[in-house]
């Protein structure tokens, strides 16, 4: 029988972007590094193996997620609920209700940053800071992309959106964006990811390039081809104010200087004018002219941020932190054999199936992965 110290579960596949690279699949690496096995999956497809820790990454509390609990907990398993996000329900300044009664079941709750900290509070729940690392496949890009910059003529300004929910992020910066490029001649932009453009650009189409949402190691790759990265948010979500500081620590792996909105996360992380630049609703063409006339202080903040990210977002940083998270929940060994749990697992994977709408008698049996066959598994 397979038998895992950690398994992620989460409401998505593993797709080697998104959300799930960064809070399930890095970790699962970082684990391992610290020699404890791992496994990650969507919780609606993958099965539970035993197992002592259970991480649940943004989850809502539904017949499959109660069956997982179950299991896990019979197996002895502490439960861990993470996520990197506020997931608000009709009213937007709430929890969605299955959402918080999936944090209700976890032994602790692990958050991106203090905003998010302070709303899982507002749930009773004790909660742990874990913020954003990076994997040592960023920095390797990072090393390859160090001379670029040097023999670019241009100033390449860079937005990657990431996902679908930034248009009004980019949307607050792009009057101001637009005033750039034709006051600098030599400027460009660059973006990237799920971004609706308007007509602000108009006349600018030849300085302006757009690269379709790629998979997460050939989207880090766009970072060496920029200068200065922007980070804007729209704080008048009161989803926004919880997202966490990621753009820019991937940005300043690879020594490019990141302007970003007064946000908690980036607050926390930034050094205004040392190692970024922070901008208020009304700065931000004062703060871009700043690195496009001296290439001096982009290198110079560049450098300092990634000074930072070195020493709070490695993957040496990833490993201890993972590895005193999961000594501080204290998971015990599993309890029973191979028979004891037949029944709830057989339960999962029939409620798993029945949600799918599809599924077959070789689903149903293969109730946990063959040790050595899955990708998503680390021994």
């Amino acid at each position: 029988m397979a038998y895992y110290d950690v398994i992620f579960r989460s409401s998505k596949p593993m797709r080697g972007f998104g959300t799930t690279e960064i809070r399930c699949m890095q970790p699962l690496r970082f684990l391992a590094e610290a020699g404890l096995s791992a496994h990650a999956g969507s919780i609606y497809e993958a099965g539970l193996p035993p197992c002592r820790l259970l991480v649940l990454h943004r989850v809502a509390l539904d017949p499959v997620t109660q069956r997982v609990i179950q299991l896990a907990r019979s197996y002895g398993a502490s439960i861990l609920y993470d996520t990197d996000d506020f997931l608000a329900g009709p009213v937007k300044t709430d929890w969605d209700p299955k959402i918080a009664a999936a944090l209700e079941e976890a032994d602790l709750v692990s958050v991106s940053g203090r905003d998010l900290a302070a709303k899982v509070a507002q749930l009773g729940k004790e909660t742990v800071i874990v913020r954003a690392k990076l994997s040592r496949m960023i920095f390797a890009a990072a090393e390859r992309a160090a001379n670029r910059s040097a023999h670019r003529e241009a100033v390449v300004i860079g937005y990657f959106s990431g996902s679908a929910h930034h248009d009004a992020d980019f949307e607050m910066i792009a009057p101001a964006l637009a005033r750039i490029l034709r006051k600098y001649p030599k400027t460009r932009l660059a973006l990237g990811g799920k971004l609706s453009v308007g007509e602000g650009f108009n006349g600018l189409a030849d300085r302006v390039t757009f690269a379709p949402f790629r998979p997460y190691a050939e989207f880090v790759e766009l970072l060496g081809e920029i200068d200065i990265n922007l980070a804007p948010l729209d704080l008048t979500s009161p989803l926004a104010q919880a997202r966490s500081d990621l753009k820019y620590i991937e940005a300043s792996a690879f020594g490019v200087p990141t302007i970003a909105s007064p946000s908690t996360a980036y607050l926390d992380a930034i050094e205004d004018g040392k190692t970024g630049l922070i901008a208020n609703d009304d700065a931000w063409q004062e703060k871009l002219e700043l690195l496009i006339e001296s290439r001096d202080r982009r290198k110079q903040i560049g450098a300092a941020a990634r000074t930072f990210v070195t020493r709070e977002a490695s993957p040496d940083a990833g490993r201890k932190e993972w590895l005193d998270l999961f000594e501080r929940l204290k998971p015990t060994a599993f309890r029973g054999g191979h028979w004891k749990n037949l029944s709830q697992r057989w339960g999962l994977h029939l409620t798993q199936r029945t949600r799918a709408g599809r599924g077959n008698l070789r689903i149903a049996l293969g109730c946990l992965p063959v040790r050595g066959n899955d990708p998503n598994a680390v021994q």
